[in-house]
């Protein structure tokens, strides 16, 4: 039972950590990470939650009933806050926007935002370590695996360059991505996995350039690999989100475009997982 106490009040504790709004830059900087991890095990916090207060009700010990309740609501009210993004797609793709997804996508898409267990993917193909690139200054190749839709699907026209997390200083393509990439290429789109140069072998212009040098493979390759080039779209996590809103905002920079390329390395949008 102290055990599961212990457990209530660490849970409880972990639900309050997404509604901290500090003011102080130094605490917010501190506290980014901790708030980053409360929220992505949101779920398993109001389980167990739910169960400290189950238990603690049926052997009348407030304590742990209320750490559970506790645990729980913050918890469930943070779950439930996060669709709120609806309203966004709403205001953005008009009220039907449902309504405009194609009929063979539709049934790839998960009917629920929360889906246990998830059903595999199958329908995708991968290609490893593909050059799409040279570091501006060394000339030493820059790889990227290539995600695509199975043979014969539906492609949706869309085009993605995936960049990948971990401070700019460490990490590599195929980190931890392979699960979220199955279910896009399977869904039809088509998804460059880059592995840009790091530092200190680069700085972040030289990485938004390598950035750009993947925007336009994928553009030149678009016919090739099935979709339009004006549906390109930047997508990255944490430092890597950094990159692809950086690259996505100065589109056309003469200090970011790869050396000798006038291309077009315009995107049609930009998904950022908590960027710094």
């Amino acid at each position: 039972m102290k055990f599961l106490k212990i457990l209530a009040f660490l849970s409880a504790l972990q639900s309050l950590l997404p509604f901290l709004k500090p003011q102080d830059r130094s605490l917010k900087t501190l506290l980014w990470l901790p708030k980053l991890i409360a929220g992505a095990f949101a779920l398993p916090a109001a389980l167990i939650g739910a169960l400290a207060a189950l238990i603690g009700l049926i052997r009348k010990d407030w304590k742990l009933a209320g750490l559970g309740l506790v645990s729980a609501g913050l918890a469930g009210k943070f779950i439930n806050e996060v669709p709120a993004s609806q309203t966004a797609f709403d205001e953005t793709f008009g009220v039907n926007w449902e309504g405009k997804i194609p009929e063979w996508l539709a049934p790839r898409l998960m009917p629920e935002r929360l889906v246990i267990p998830l059903p595999p993917a199958t329908d995708f193909r991968l290609q490893q370590n593909r050059v799409f690139g040279q570091h501006p200054q060394s000339g030493v190749d820059l790889l990227a695996d290539l995600w695509q839709p199975a043979q014969g699907m539906p492609h949706s026209g869309l085009g993605i360059v995936y960049l990948h997390g971990s401070g700019w200083r460490v990490g590599d393509k195929d980190m931890g991505t392979r699960n979220f990439f199955q279910r896009l290429a399977s869904q039809g789109h088509v998804i460059l996995d880059i592995a840009y140069t790091l530092w200190p072998e680069a700085d972040i212009p030289t990485m938004l350039i390598e950035t750009n040098q993947a925007v336009r493979w994928l553009k030149i390759h678009a016919a090739e690999l099935g979709f339009d080039p004006h549906k390109v779209v930047l997508m990255g996590g944490s430092a890597g989100a950094h990159l692809a809103l950086n690259a996505a905002y100065t589109a056309g920079n003469p200090a970011f475009q790869p050396a000798g390329d006038t291309g077009d390395t315009s995107v049609c949008g930009v998904v950022a997982f908590y960027p710094p």
